[in-house]
């Protein structure tokens, strides 16, 4: 063992002195491995302490201490060219000596045991080991307790830090070897510090084919766990992963699922990706349901009218339908507010709004008899709060007859009159905003409509395009917002086309109201003077960039300056009255004309410009005028199309009946008795002809056709006219809506062919009556029932 010697021996060559040899006969650690010596000769590499095979603590193949008789544990015989030749220079393999140590008596204690040893990564069960040395440090693993591997295998040792660990003969703590070894054995020793060693002797043996199915499902087994383990904390994005590690759990066969020690924490990972899942369906559809009530509420916009109160009420309904969940996510519910504070304040001012309407509408024609009318009209208009005046769509009409009295009273204005026409075009709305980039299509259902036939008006000549406006639409009862103001930005359709608001965008960004004088865009409409033989029309325009092409020079528009297929496209509409081209169906009261319609001698059409000698109530308003019931509106107006009121209606059968109430009578708060249907209206009360509302007459309100076949039956009774036998009314499929009040009127009123419905099957009993209307009735009524 030359220069293979223990801890404590001489460092100089073997013989050099006695005293040198063997200074220390106690045995030390022989895991400590190389140290580097300084002898005469040099330096050199020694072990110290073997390498790890001259144990102190040898073991046979059953695990058992070897000891020889003499007290030598183990003997180990190292090459030639492991020994150092030194001084001497041999190389020989012999043995000088064989010295036995003395033992270190010293508690020097027994080293911490691994963690784990496995083959294959299989963990092997320590306990099952059996303590086969007096101090209990040495374990074999035999018979049952055998390892058994197959072909190609790993022994990986999990040992304390810092601890020398030996597998077999390799000082590795993992070792892979590509069969079982000829003795059938490995031996695993770990020792630390100056610690004993701990040895596990393992037998191996060949896996059976049991053994190797149970393997192979221990190892799928240990993949799926390995899986689970990697889904970590479980989130929305862990859906793939967990999805991944069910799959190959159920492709497991049942052994190898039996295997499987992270099931639970499977299962427990789906739960809890089911509940964030069904969280974010439920946030997902929460938020599209706030999102459809923020639409709609977005949708009312800031200018609210009383044509909004549905969609408001809608959007209400729907807002109150979401859950408080979803409730939270609508941001604009305040809008939702101000628009239902609105339609409130709107329906409280626009009675009032439309009272005062209606008494500038009835002011007529400005004679200076009309400075009281006049003056009235104002006051009602200025006592009204700033956003009832908003909704008086006639001031213009109120303004223009100021004026017009304030000239009759000095004498200003020219003596000098022109003939004008004037002519109103508008539009149906469209479906979505027009754009003509698109073509034809672009209209979205837009389509131009006369809603003024072209009329001949006598005017000052220093009337302007505005004073023609006024006159046009007030004579037409159709209503107009901003004309004072220099600009008109909406104008209501005729109540035969649907009585709806068109306003500047209505039908897209590129729309607006705008106006030709002789074919050509000019100034605003109080700029411009009008002069004799003007041909004013005032028109719709859906896209100017199309249709119009002498109001601007846009650069950004080429197609209004190379392309005319668009050009003054309202000039297409029919030039008729106002429902008969189409849009909304008018209603037809050529169904109320007589039976027999006298010939016309042509005096309407002479008399008043809104009348023409082929209308259809042509005969009835010339007999009207000529009985003296009826007289026009205006100097050379009609008004056919404008509404009858109730206190118009109780004046005509006044005028007929040709007997004066006295005057002061009238117990009504709305009828003063300067007004000037109050003889009439306390005349048909006196005699049973009309009633009021309770305080009230409503003398301004539209009437109704019940109500007007009430006056006529009563007015009928009154006279002691022979009345007919009421008719049969199943027919009709509105005669639910018949007043109980009014039924038996509306029986007669049939009977005695005073009316027919206003369709086959259609009565409309509430619906109001025109002033033609009116004339015709009348007429049928003297000429079939007053005999």
């Amino acid at each position: 063992m030359r220069r293979t010697v223990l801890e404590g021996e001489s460092t100089s060559d073997f013989g050099d002195s006695a005293n040198d040899k063997f200074a220390r006969n106690i045995a030390g650690n022989p895991y400590l491995g190389w140290t580097e010596k300084e002898t005469s000769t040099g330096t050199f590499k020694t072990l110290s302490v073997t390498d790890g095979m001259d144990l102190a603590w040898a073991v046979d193949a059953d695990g058992q201490p070897v000891i020889f008789d003499n007290g030598i544990h183990y003997v180990k015989i190292v090459t030639a060219s492991n020994i150092d030749a030194g001084a001497i220079g041999e190389k020989s393999t012999e043995v000088n000596m064989v010295r036995v140590a003395q033992a270190n008596n010293s508690a020097v204690g027994v080293s911490e045991a691994p963690a784990s040893i496995s083959f294959d990564g299989k963990e092997v069960d320590l306990s099952t080991g059996t303590a086969v040395s007096e101090r209990n440090n040495v374990f074999s693993f035999t018979g049952d307790a055998a390892v058994a591997v197959d072909g190609e295998f790993e022994v990986k040792v999990d040992a304390p830090e810092g601890s020398h660990v030996y597998i077999n003969n390799n000082p590795e703590a993992s070792v892979t070897y590509d069969k079982i070894p000829d003795h059938e054995i490995v031996r695993v020793i770990v020792q630390n510090d100056e610690c004993e060693p701990l040895i596990y002797v393992f037998n191996l043996r060949q896996m059976t084919d049991e053994e190797k199915a149970d393997a192979a499902a221990a190892e799928a087994a240990k993949t799926v766990d390995d899986n689970i383990e990697a889904i970590g904390d479980v989130t929305l994005e862990s859906a793939a992963a967990i999805k991944a590690a069910r799959d190959a759990y159920e492709a497991l066969d049942d052994a190898a699922k039996a295997k499987v020690e992270k099931l639970d924490t499977l299962t427990a990972a789906e739960t809890k990706l089911k509940e964030l899942q069904d969280a974010a369906s439920k946030e997902e559809a929460d938020a599209a349901a706030a999102k459809v009530v923020s639409d709609a509420i977005t949708a009312l916009g800031d200018d609210i009218s009383l044509d909004d109160e549905k969609a408001v009420e809608s959007a209400r309904a729907a807002y109150n339908a979401l859950t408080d969940d979803q409730k939270a996510l609508v941001t604009n519910e305040d809008a939702l507010k101000v628009a239902e504070a609105k339609i409130a304040q709107l329906k409280a001012d626009t009675p009032k709004a439309q009272a005062v309407e209606k008494q500038i509408a009835a002011i007529g024609e400005i004679t200076k008899y009309k400075e009281e009318e006049i003056q009235a009209a104002r006051a009602a208009y200025d006592a009204l709060t700033d956003s009832q005046k908003a909704l008086v769509g006639n001031l213009a009409v109120l303004e223009a007859a100021e004026k017009a009295l304030e000239d009759l009273k000095s004498g200003s204005g020219s003596d000098d009159t022109i003939k004008v026409t004037f002519r109103l075009i508008g539009s149906t709305k469209s479906t979505q905003d027009v754009d003509l980039s698109k073509g034809e299509e672009g209209y979205y259902t837009a389509e131009y409509q006369n809603w003024i036939k072209t009329r001949t008006y006598t005017m000052h000549s220093d009337d302007s395009v505005y004073d023609l406006f006024v006159k046009a639409t007030s004579d037409a009862g159709i209503e107009s917002k901003g004309a004072n103001k220099g600009y008109v930005s909406s104008i209501k359709a005729p109540e035969s086309l649907g009585g709806y608001w068109l306003s500047e965008f209505t039908n897209g960004k590129y729309s607006g109201w705008m106006y030709t004088m002789d074919g050509k865009h000019t100034n605003a409409i109080k700029d411009q003077k009008l002069k004799d033989g003007a041909e004013v029309i005032f028109h719709y325009v859906n896209d100017y960039r199309y249709e119009v092409k002498d109001w601007f020079d846009e650069p950004a528009y080429p197609a209004a300056q190379t392309d005319g297929e668009f050009y003054n496209r309202w000039l297409e509409a029919a030039d008729v009255r106002p429902g008969s081209q189409g849009g909304t169906t008018p209603v037809d009261p050529a169904t109320e004309q007589p039976g027999t319609t006298p010939e016309n001698p042509g005096s309407v059409a002479d008399r008043f410009i809104d009348v023409e000698s082929n209308d259809w109530f042509a005969g009835s308003v010339d007999y009207a005028v000529e009985k003296g019931f009826m007289t026009g509106t205006g100097a050379n107006t009609f008004s056919p199309d404008k509404e009858l009121s109730r206190g118009m209606l109780v004046s005509m059968l006044y005028s007929l009946e040709g007997v004066p109430a006295e005057d002061g009578k009238t117990e009504f708060d709305d009828v003063k008795t300067s007004d000037w249907f109050a003889k009439g209206v306390d005349w048909a009360v006196e005699n049973g002809v009309a009633a009021g509302y309770g305080e009230n007459f409503g003398p301004n309100d539209d009437i109704t056709r019940e109500q007007m076949v009430v006056m006529l039956y009563g007015y009928a009774k009154l006279k002691g006219y022979t009345l007919a036998e009421g008719a049969d009314l199943s027919a009709y499929k509105d005669v639910d809506e018949i007043s109980a009040w009014a039924l038996e009127a509306v029986r007669w009123a049939k009977g005695a062919n005073l009316i027919t419905g206003r369709s086959a099957d259609l009565l409309a009993p509430k619906g109001t009556t025109t002033r033609a209307e009116a004339a015709t009735i009348l007429r049928n009524f003297l000429e079939n029932v007053a005999k």
